[in-house]
């Protein structure tokens, strides 16, 4: 009589056997270069193979440095906002100004000298564990801030991790097979094996995008700006390529009229090294900076505001803008690609969440007639003119850079909203560190290995089966099945 347990065990290895060769196929027929052979049953239901790594097959190895004191200054920011926002709230005071002083501390100042006091602990109690007094003036009305050390170090670790998320997100996207990402300290780490050298650029482009999204508004018809058009004019033998530029719009309902002034170049470098060679009393207002949009010819116009299509190159040009973002890009809920109805231009439409929705309402209602720019990447997209109350909470950026070609435009947009979708790296990055290995070498170990496993395992088996016989035929049997 036969024992069921040995019949059970045989059928037990038989399956785990089978289902071991089915799993493996894969990696073997894509070894051998027999994709197509493999039948279409194992194809659709095992696709994992064993990867080989960056060493063995070639690839992409990348190091960056996180920027993170950006994300403090960020932080920053946004406490400087809900500050201010508490405080017309809770204690009706609305002439208050808040803004951040170097990265980590934020300077408050009250119009009013006596509402310094209301800003006392007991208003400042939910912020204890991200600020910490510094001191107080109470005859000018000024109660200095500096966000806690504890949880400076705090935001720089989140903003390393959640810098490997984002990049971890984004490379799975692009269908890349076992990426790897990794923190070593204030470093993240990328490995792409099998990475094909014709995707290297495009792949580095994706990885390495900040996607920071901000809006905010210009301060046009500033004094100013007067005086830096004024400053360009007269440094023009020192810097011949910069312009002096002419804006002029009427808001719609009211006719209120509004007019700015700007700097424009071909290279935007010399417009940047030309703000750097102004005096200290010269110098950009701490609560304001200079914003970039490169503008098509058309949309270029002459010192009396008059269009220049002329012109063949495409301009860099000023804004002058508040430093304070008033909605960021953490608001938004999802981004998808659209087509402008009038020029059928590519475009990324933008969804906010609810909260996002009512800052935006608000801040629209509040600035109507006012020009809004749309910064992506510290690079200004465009900066329309509000009209009127935005509700519903979504926005478009109009793609296009200074692409002409419209499937480029398209696969702009598409990498756009892929970012976006995986979410905007925490703080910017810089590239350290890049190499791309060559499957070359790799490649002859692992053929070398092929032919030293089947030599190897030849000999073994012949040696087994000459030496052992019968006993040699079962210690082979065995040795395949560990193998498998």
């Amino acid at each position: 009589m036969i024992d069921r347990s040995w019949v059970y065990r045989v059928i037990i290895y038989f399956l785990i056997t089978a289902a071991a060769v089915v799993v493996l196929v894969p990696s073997v027929a894509g070894w051998f270069g027999k994709d197509e052979q493999v039948p279409a049953i194992i194809r659709n239901h095992f696709q994992k193979r064993i990867q080989l790594g960056l060493d063995l097959q070639g690839g992409l190895h990348l190091v960056y440095e996180v920027q993170v004191q950006k994300a403090v200054s960020d932080k920053a920011d946004r406490l400087s906002v809900e500050l201010e926002e508490k405080l017309r709230k809770d204690k009706k005071i609305h002439d208050v100004h808040a803004e951040r002083v170097g990265d980590d501390e934020i300077k408050m100042v009250f119009k009013n000298p006596a509402d310094l006091a209301k800003c006392d602990s007991r208003f400042l109690k939910d912020y204890q564990r991200y600020l910490t007094e510094q001191g107080r003036d109470k005859d000018k009305g000024e109660l200095t801030l500096k966000i806690d050390s504890d949880y400076v170090d705090e935001l720089k670790e989140y903003a390393v991790t959640q810098g490997v998320q984002t990049i971890t997100g984004r490379v799975d996207k692009l269908g890349v097979a076992e990426p790897s990402v990794n923190k070593k300290g204030n470093d993240i780490v990328v490995e792409l094996p099998g990475l094909k050298p014709e995707d290297f650029e495009h792949v580095k482009n994706q990885i390495g995008r900040t996607a920071q999204l901000e809006f905010k508004f210009v301060d046009d018809g500033s004094e100013y700006m007067k005086k830096l058009t004024a400053l360009a004019s007269s440094k023009k033998a020192e810097f011949p390529g910069l312009e002096v530029g002419y804006d002029a719009w009427q808001e719609k309902d009211s006719q209120t009229q509004h007019s700015d002034v700007y700097v424009r170049s071909k290279d935007r470098a010399e417009i940047e090294k030309f703000l750097g060679s102004l005096a200290k009393e010269d110098q950009v207002p701490s609560d304001h900076e200079i914003g970039f949009e490169q503008v098509n010819p058309r949309e270029d116009t002459d010192d009396e505001g008059n269009a220049t299509p002329s012109k063949k190159d495409r301009m860099w040009r000023t804004y002058y803008l508040h430093r304070r973002a008033e909605l960021t890009g953490e608001y938004i809920e999802d981004a998808d690609v659209g087509q402008d109805s009038q020029t059928f231009r590519p475009e990324v439409n933008l969804k906010f969440d609810s909260e996002g929705a009512n800052i935006f309402e608000k801040i629209s209602g509040a600035n109507i007639g006012r020009k809004m720019a749309i910064i992506l990447d510290d690079r200004i997209n465009s900066a329309p003119v509000i009209e009127t109350r935005i509700g519903g909470g979504r926005a478009r950026i109009t793609m296009g850079g200074a692409t002409a070609d419209r499937m480029s435009i398209m696969q702009e947009a598409k990498d756009l909203v892929a970012v976006l979708r995986s979410g905007a790296l925490p703080a910017p990055l810089k590239k350290t560190f890049e190499t791309q290995v060559g499957p070359t070498l790799g490649r002859e170990a692992v053929d070398k290995a092929k032919r030293s496993m089947l030599v190897g395992s030849l000999v073994v088996i012949l040696f087994m089966l000459i030496y052992y016989r019968v006993s040699g035929l079962i210690a082979d049997v065995a040795m395949m099945l560990n193998i498998l």
